[in-house]
């Protein structure tokens, strides 16, 4: 080999050397790139996941300390509806509440009153009378305004430490005391240190543990008559209020959260560990994810942060990252060893160049179907309309920067690059127009208001009803990206095009006289073949159409060749030489008749449609699972017709209303409604098809198949048409019966006696205002009644509480036999008791009543070995209408009445007449 020949050679493997090297720097780079893409993309969807755990969280505390809030509003109501709550009383209510069941993280309820300096003395002494003989409010001295708690249920172990405690002494406990008096409302305090949690007041400043307190203000005037801040001061006489541990309150709604994030509270709107509430002071040195938020709670701010632990930061998934990396790494080696064999030969190099630029086209459809981070678009064109109807991904891939559900027609076409806009629509128009053809897959340029020029990819189906075009869906994402690729690939193969084939579609050219098809390279490569290996017998080519399709191949085929159809497409799969199936477009016309109007030449081209078929069934797949998420939904979903129809229903549903799901579909909603509620759902209705609103919530009551009874949360929204007219709507059914339940059982703790479930103050009151009314309007008098038990507090004393319990219960029971279901009979506080009998004729009458009852609670009571003959005096005072008299009147004369019984020695009936009280024994 001569010096020239060899110097020409190192030439050549410079040059060789130099591109595959190069190529391997770039490849290498691309696929740091990608795995860098990927690790990005799967830390956004871990930070995402990462954040909705904690608003949940969040949410949860929030929640939990707004339901206590109940608590307190009952033990405001029994102090409103009665002047003198026992102690005995207090702890009854308390015990009903069943803390540690429906409520847990209560430490105890309590009452705190205010107590004037002018009367301390007194105050204690009636404390000590009551069994605490060494009772003090501390802490000791000389203050403008003084508090003692008086009453704390549980009254048991840490608890019995606080009694005396004056909380408004100390700063944080004052400020919650004074926003709850001057707003009315419950409020929580800040973090504190629980008396209960010392031996005695001077360990106070030992404790660590954060405690909480809420408060809700009591008045001595009624709630109408609190207009003002002046007002509620002047007439405050205490706060019932609930004691919380932090930790206790959030144990066991944090166990799901254990080994995800490490949770902290502060007291405020900033992090200080001075004011941690919950959680350790310090955050995790190594967190990858931390997130913080500032939330209203009970009247006060509380910071919620939370840092990622190390077994949630674990699930980091790379595997996609690492898939593409290695994609590309495989097909950078590909690219540096077809490269590599340039040098070698020429034609081997260009073949083998063609096939490593095929190899990497597919490699990048692949990688760009992997990546679920790219954008995409749904786009639902109702055709003939004026607007096309699109997603919040659409808005995003034209930069709107909008959130627009609709975009007119034109607007759309003035977007679309004015080089392909006539190409786009005579597309459209003509898959429009063909019946047999339903799927596109075209692409095109965009020009966004911001000025940037990018490439979209839209691929769609036209659904027909009875062969007319009806909806054009779409699936639109950005391809801008590879498009870019695609012209620098171009620009790079322009300077090989003189050793190399146009690149494109295959094509193939049937003579069909002899029985033989002549295909391109590409075609054959798109299979896996060389053209030496691709047969070129047509029958062989048709045994590679999947058994599925060929009927309909041949069909078509046929239909070209006898002029019944212009021209052949068909979209169907074929076998591979490596055995894999693939889809492919093929379309052919006949170019060439004989004399007798045979074909004798047709030619066409085969076009690769494996990546729209996946995108289909991606599409399918999406489908399955919206349906697969209506059917395992936790709460009811249902597809309701215009006229109350169900159309589809999930399991919860027919799980909730006990039928089947074919039995719901049988029937409407109106059949299933309560009848109290549904005129205002039909009227809900009515304003949604209206378009007054647009959606709708309310409670309402629904009748199950067995015929019972439920409390449910009701969703509504109306689906429309592209033309804006109604469709069905879409319902979520919440089954809340159990939380109405426990608002039932809150509200008879407030309006009801706890011992004897009688009527208290607060609603006898309400029912004794509504007579008053009632009177007036139809000229009807009524009787009032106060009733006493004779000679109670010697059977107190001497049996005790809990046989007087037993007296007063007998004693209800019985007075209760002798009245009308439209009386009412009340319990005000001890033996006192007190009857409104409505619709009364006369005096006589009331005065009967008041004396048949007394014989009613005379008869011989026995409990256990114990027997009672129990009395009672009765004063009665009637109201005659249209007489100018109130409610304080009516009861001042009925008490007149009493007070005479029992001066002339008990066991009778005054009735109050004129100005004095006149006995009826």
């Amino acid at each position: 080999m001569d010096k020239n020949t060899m110097q020409s050679l190192m030439r050549q493997y410079s040059q060789a050397l130099i591109i595959v090297l190069f190529t391997l720097m770039t490849g290498f780079g691309t696929s740091y790139v990608l795995y860098d893409k990927g690790k990005a993309l799967a830390k956004q969807q871990l930070e995402a996941e990462f954040e909705i755990e904690f608003r949940e969280l969040k949410a949860r505390v929030v929640n939990k300390v707004s339901a206590y809030q109940q608590v307190l509003r009952a033990a405001q109501g029994l102090f409103e509806a009665s002047d003198d709550v026992t102690r005995d009383e207090f702890r009854i209510f308390v015990s009903k509440l069943k803390l540690d069941q429906f409520y847990p993280g209560i430490q105890g309820v309590g009452l705190s009153k205010v107590v004037p300096a002018d009367r301390m003395q007194d105050h204690l002494e009636a404390m000590r009378a009551e069994g605490f003989p060494d009772y003090a409010v501390l802490p000791e001295g000389e203050r403008e305004m003084y508090t003692a708690i008086v009453y704390l249920e549980p009254f048991t172990g840490k608890n019995i430490r606080a009694l005396g405690f004056d909380m408004y002494s100390e700063a944080r406990r004052r400020e919650a005391m004074q926003t709850a008096r001057d707003s009315g409302e419950p409020v929580i305090s800040g973090r504190v240190k629980l008396f209960q949690d010392s031996a005695d007041a001077q360990d106070v400043e030992q404790i660590t543990e954060a405690g909480i307190l809420m408060y809700l203000p009591l008045y001595d005037i009624p709630v109408e008559e609190r207009y003002s801040v002046t007002e509620r001061r002047e007439s405050l006489r205490g706060w019932v209020y609930a004691v919380f541990r932090v930790k206790d309150l959030l144990r066991g709604e944090l166990d799901r959260y254990n080994g995800m994030m490490k949770l902290r509270i502060f007291d405020g709107e900033e992090v200080n560990t001075d004011e941690l509430m919950y959680g350790e002071s310090t955050r995790l040195e190594r967190a990858v994810y931390t997130v913080q938020r500032t939330m209203d709670v009970a009247g006060r701010k509380w910071l919620f942060k939370a840092d990622s632990m190390p077994e949630f930061e674990a699930k980091l998934d790379l595997r996609l990252a690492n898939r593409n990396a290695s994609a590309a790494v495989i097909v950078t080696l590909l690219f540096a060893t077809l490269f590599g064999f340039i040098s070698v030969s020429r034609t081997n190099a260009i073949i083998r160049a063609r096939e490593m630029t095929e190899a990497f086209n597919q490699s990048q459809e692949r990688l760009k179907l992997a990546n679920d981070a790219a954008q995409i678009g749904i786009s639902d064109w109702l055709i003939g309309s004026d607007s096309v109807f699109w997603d919040e991904g659409m808005n995003e891939l034209y930069e709107l920067g909008t959130s627009e559900t609709a975009i007119p027609v034109s607007s759309w076409q003035s977007l679309v690059h004015k080089d392909d806009r006539q190409r786009v629509l005579s597309e459209l128009r003509a898959v429009i127009a063909n019946p047999q053809h339903s799927r596109f897959n075209m692409q095109f340029r965009i020009n966004t208001p911001s000025g940037q020029r990018k490439m979209l990819r839209s691929v769609g189906e036209i659904h027909r009803h009875e062969g007319h075009a009806g909806r054009l869906i779409a699936v639109n994402y950005d391809i801008t990206d590879e498009w870019q690729y695609q012209v620098q690939l171009a620009e790079t193969e322009a300077r090989w095009r003189h050793a190399l084939e146009g690149v494109g579609d295959g094509v193939w050219d049937w003579s069909i006289p002899e029985h033989r098809v002549t295909f391109s390279a590409p075609l054959a490569h798109m299979l896996g073949y060389t053209t030496q290996e691709f047969s070129q017998n047509p029958d062989d080519w048709t045994a590679r159409v999947h058994p599925d399709d060929r009927p309909e191949v041949l069909r078509s085929i046929s239909a070209m060749l006898s002029n019944a159809e212009p021209n052949y497409r068909s979209v169907h799969r074929q076998l591979c030489k490596d055995g894999h199936w693939k889809w492919l477009l093929v379309r052919g016309v006949v170019v060439e008749w004989n004399s007798k109007g045979k074909a004798i030449r047709a030619v066409g081209t085969q076009t690769d449609m494996t990546q729209q078929k996946t995108l289909e069934l991606a599409l399918l797949q999406s489908e399955a699972q919206f349906r697969d998420a209506f059917e395992t939904a936790p709460i009811g979903m249902a597809l309701v017709g215009l006229h109350g129809e169900w159309i589809d229903v999930n399991h919860a549903l027919c799980q909730i209303l006990g039928y089947s799901e074919s039995e719901l579909l049988q029937r409407t909603f109106m059949e299933l409604t309560h009848p109290d509620d549904l005129g205002l759902d039909l009227e809900q209705v009515r304003r949604l098809i209206s378009g007054e609103i647009r959606h709708y919530q309310m409670e309402k009551r629904y009748l199950t198949k067995s015929g019972d009874v439920i409390y449910a949360l009701l969703s509504v929204s109306l689906v429309r048409n592209s033309e804006g007219q109604p469709v069905h709507f879409v319902s979520q059914i919440e089954d809340i019966s159990a939380r109405k339940q426990e608002e039932e059982r809150i509200r008879t703790l407030a309006f009801y006696d706890v011992l004897t479930g009688l009527p208290n103050r607060r609603l006898f009151e309400e029912r004794l205002r509504y007579n008053f009314i009632r009177s007036r309007r139809d000229k009807q008098p009524f009787a009032l009644m106060f009733v006493d038990l004779d000679h109670f507090k010697t059977i107190n004393d001497t049996y005790g509480h809990d046989v007087g319990d037993e007296v007063i219960k007998y004693a209800a029971r019985q007075m209760l036999k002798g009245l009308r279901a439209s009386d009412t009979l009340s319990r005000f506080g001890g033996d006192e008791f007190v009857v409104l009998l409505s619709e009364v004729k006369d005096a006589n009458t009331a005065v009967k009543v008041a004396q048949h009852l007394g014989q009613l609670v005379a008869e011989t009571f026995s409990l256990g070995d114990l027997q009672f003959n129990l009395t009672m005096s009765v004063g009665v005072a009637m109201y005659q209408p249209p007489a100018d008299e109130d409610i304080q009147s009516l009861m001042k004369k009925a008490d007149t009445a009493l007070y005479q019984v029992k001066a002339a020695g008990r066991n009778g009936v005054a009735l109050f007449e004129g100005t004095d009280p006149q006995a009826a024994q």
